[in-house]
């Protein structure tokens, strides 16, 4: 079936079922819109895979439930508000981490770290404390 001109418009009212034994291609040389008042339910037995250069989400809530999910990027940025995470065991490998923190607070039950070479820590607050300790302590000793 060929149409040209001004194109094809179906208007059905109720609901349209189609059943394809066999692969469906479709090429489309303009925009698709997909729109509907209710939910959108894409639905495969195996997986659905989404082939594009760029892919954009405008979401308000976004819910994942998966057994396993994995990611890689090469660059990623984010911006989050508010964050809460709970894991049961978590690891991770960075070879360089650097971190902004206007305040950080928390609470371990357990906190075992390995310094493998030099660590250096700095800060006006921490410093004025050991200046004090180390102050406090001579009075002491003398």
């Amino acid at each position: 079936m060929d149409i040209s001109a001004n194109g094809q418009q179906q208007n059905i009212v109720g609901d349209v079922k189609v059943k394809v034994k066999g692969a469906r291609e479709q090429s489309v040389t303009s925009g698709i819109l997909i729109s509907s008042e209710k939910d959108i339910k894409i639905k495969s037995a195996t997986k659905v895979f989404i082939d594009s250069p760029v892919l954009e989400r405008s979401d308000v809530d976004i819910n994942s439930f998966a057994t396993n999910s994995s990611s890689i990027y090469y660059i990623q940025f984010s911006a989050t508000s508010l964050a809460m995470a709970g894991k049961i065991i978590s690891y991770a490998y960075t070879s360089v981490d650097v971190a902004h923190k206007s305040m950080a607070f928390g609470r371990s039950l357990v906190n075992a770290q390995r310094v493998e070479g030099a660590r250096v820590e700095s800060g006006s607050l921490k410093r004025q404390v050991l200046h004090f300790f180390a102050f406090f302590k001579l009075r002491i000793n003398q």
